[in-house]
């Protein structure tokens, strides 16, 4: 076979590179003619192309040659290692909401890309390298610009001068998202209980947001926006969590745990779950509440008939519903006894006014007030000298969690303010050798005023460890409008007590130096909240409740009895005591049906395999994530044919979704394989015990079978194939 020179192989190569590439070889051995020029005639028509593409040529050469020497001018592998470092760099978006992200990665990048002074200055012109090295950046920086933001810099010729500039445009841009996105994150309510999981999604969209904002929020903070956001018909949930990390905790004090976000977000969803199985969503609300989530002539709509009529909007006529937001409603009904809102006169809780001489009264009354105008003109001293008790803690009750908790009557708060100068109670029952005062007009920070005209004293109740301290407080203010118990720390100081403020605690001590106590601080604010129906808060210091065995291990979640009996002898038991009288393990009925065991299942098939494709059909859901997929899909869908393994899988949001995802699935087979699935094997998921799941398997004539609950050995074919796939 003929052959060539090496010297006339390495001149054939160069002419197909472009000239400015500069390369030569140094080769020592003959190869086939043919094959040599197989190689360039797949690289002719590319000779002015990328230099990653020139690399490839090289790379092939050097097949050709393995024992050749290849030689390239330093801006080729510049530009090659430029191009690596920005591969995985994501683009710059419109709005500029990723800049944080973008200008991390952007400098890690330039980094690698061993550019490092195109971070603090503009390149030295004297230095070639450094002109070239800067202009490859600026290249691989603009090729990650869109259109729109990349017209804004049109005239930046510098790597330096460009990053300057985007920091400039955007880095303030990016502050205020932050800060807009993370107070949203504490303002988020559910308005349905029904669909709380809906709030749960935002809260964590916007928690995600946070995150390419590059601004993280700590665990507590987080855990906060969850709770406000939660109704209270999940709030026993939190506390059910709560309680048993507490509990788990006093039986472990060497590895204590901790309640996180992510357990927490478990555990209410699941509460969701099972409170939507056991209160299903009845076909007229669902299309109430679409209705309301829709612009279709609802927004500031109203309604005729009381809110019953047809809802008229901007959108045009509405469906037959509520024309008026049915909370708003209740809030404008007026009260023909006291003239409040929000309640009827046959709930109204003030006494009940005489009709009949109502008229009688007014006029009388109408006198009496001209009279008194007239006395008041005349007499020039005052009749009382009124005090001012000014407190800049009144304004600053914002947490609604927090404080609409005192309507509970379970919940009672002490709240410590260094801006109060006197202390004042709502609370009655709690003060003791009530008496007559001088009217003390209070004024809260925002201007309101209301009047004082009781007083007494009050035991006050702090915690001390495992125990608590009393202190009697004097001239406590009986103050019906207030939110809660608030505690002047100048009366404290006063009085002869020293209080120290610092590592968000407040310490009390008396004036010789012991201790007394100390509160936490939470939401900002120094507070206790005691739980108890008890007259007073000092009664709750002594007075404990007396449970049997049995009561404190349904109250503690069903703990194990020799574990509460330890936590009692350890002095462990806070709020509550043994009744010695009941002590006594009954036999728990919950803890017994959660124990029951049940026959082995088996290892082999027992059924017998379908024939066909469609006779039957495996399904099972997989979720949540932990990572959202392309589309938010956090959960998948997966179909598997008995008969011949097919695989049919859908990624979706919710799990709600995979009764259409189903619908279409069969749709598909009905219209391609004119098959119809005869039997729908799957386990016990609320998603399959829909009304209008089993309506459609039924209007199809197929067979549902369901596995036995909390038996996901029986839906094994499903089961498997997530094992195999995940």
């Amino acid at each position: 076979m003929q052959t060539r020179s090496n010297a006339s192989l390495i001149n054939s190569f160069n002419s197909v590179l472009h000239p400015d590439n500069n390369l030569f070889f140094v080769p020592y051995q003959t190869y086939h003619r043919q094959q040599v020029h197989r190689t360039l005639l797949n690289r002719h028509n590319n000779k002015r192309q990328h230099p990653l593409r020139v690399d490839q040529a090289l790379q092939d050469l050097q097949y050709l040659f393995p024992s050749a020497t290849v030689h390239a001018r330093n801006k080729l592998d510049m530009s090659v290692d430029v191009a690596k470092t920005f591969a995985n760099v994501p683009k710059f978006a419109e709005d500029g909401s990723n800049y944080t992200i973008f200008s991390t990665r952007i400098t890690l990048a330039i980094r690698a890309a061993k550019g490092s002074f195109a971070l603090t200055r503009v390149p030295n012109p004297v230095q070639q390298d450094e002109v070239e090295k800067d202009e490859q950046l600026l290249n691989a920086i603009v090729s990650l610009l869109p259109d729109k933001v990349f017209r804004k810099f049109l005239k930046k010729d510098k790597t330096f001068v460009m990053l300057e500039a985007l920091k400039a445009h955007y880095d303030i841009k990016s502050t205020a998202s932050v800060a807009i996105t993370e107070a949203h994150l504490f303002m988020i309510e559910c308005k349905n209980d029904k669909h709380f999981d809906k709030t749960l999604d935002e809260i964590e969209q916007t928690k995600e947001r946070l995150d390419d904002l590059g601004h993280a929020i700590n665990d507590a903070s987080y855990i906060s926006a969850i709770v406000k956001a939660t109704p209270k018909a999940f709030q026993s949930i939190i506390d059910s969590s709560t309680n048993a990390i507490d509990t788990y905790n006093l039986i472990n004090p060497v590895a204590p745990r901790r309640l996180t976000p992510t357990m927490l977000l478990t555990a209410l969803r699941e509460g969701h779950s099972k409170h939507n199985l056991l209160n299903p969503v009845k076909k007229s609300e669902q299309a109430n509440y679409a209705n309301n989530n829709s612009n279709s002539g609802k927004e500031g709509g109203s309604g005729r008939g009381g809110g019953r009529g047809r809802g008229r909007g901007r959108g045009g006529r509405g469906g037959r519903g509520r024309g008026s937001n049915q909370d708003s409603a209740y809030s404008e009904r007026k009260c023909y006894n006291c003239g409040g809102k929000g309640h009827y006169s046959k709930m109204c809780p003030s006494p009940k006014r005489d009709q009949a001489n109502e008229a009688t009264t007014d006029a009388k009354g109408k006198e009496e007030d001209k009279k008194k105008k007239d006395d008041k003109s005349k007499d020039t001293k005052p009749q009382q000298q009124q005090q001012q008790a000014q407190s800049a803690f009144i304004e600053e009750i914002t947490d609604e969690t927090a404080w609409s908790a005192q309507t509970d009557q379970h919940i009672r708060i002490d709240a410590f303010d260094s801006g109060a100068s006197l202390h004042l109670t709502p609370e009655k029952e709690r003060l003791l050798n009530i008496r007559s005062c001088n009217p003390v007009s209070i004024r809260a920070a925002n201007g309101s005023t209301f009047q004082a005209n009781l007083e007494g004293e009050l035991n006050l109740v702090i915690p001390n460890g495992n125990n608590r301290s009393v202190i009697p407080l004097r001239n406590v203010k009986y103050a019906p409008a207030m939110h809660s118990t608030l505690i002047s720390i100048s009366k404290l100081d006063a009085d002869g007590y020293k209080v120290l403020i610092g590592n968000n605690r407040l310490t009390i001590s008396s004036l010789s130096g012991k201790f007394l106590g100390s509160i936490e601080r939470f939401n900002d604010i120094y507070a206790t909240h005691w739980h108890g129906h008890c007259a007073s808060l000092a009664d709750t210091a002594f007075s404990v409740e007396k449970l049997s065995l049995s009561d404190i291990h349904r109250r503690l979640g069903h703990v194990n009895y020799g574990y509460l009996r330890k936590m009692i002898r350890d002095g462990k038991l806070v709020g509550m005591a043994l009744d010695e009288t009941r002590s006594e393990e009954e036999e728990c009925v919950p803890c017994v049906l959660a124990k029951i065991r049940h026959t082995p299942i088996p290892h082999q098939r027992q059924s017998e395999l379908a024939t066909a494709f469609g006779d039957r059909f495996h399904m099972d859901i997989w979720g949540p994530a932990k990572v959202r997929a392309s589309g938010h899909g956090l959960y998948a869908l997966t179909i598997v044919d008995d008969a011949t393994r097919w695989l049919q899988m859908s990624v979706m949001q919710r799990k709600s979704d995979s009764f259409a995802r189903y619908v279409a699935w069969q749709m598909f087979l009905k219209t391609n394989f004119g098959i119809t699935i005869k039997q729908l094997q799957s386990d016990n998921d609320g998603a399959f015990l829909l009304s209008e799941f089993k309506s459609y398997l039924e209007s199809m004539g197929t067979e549902q079978r369901l596995t036995v609950h909390d038996t996901p050995q029986q839906n094994g074919v499903a089961e498997c194939t997530h094992g195999m796939i995940f």
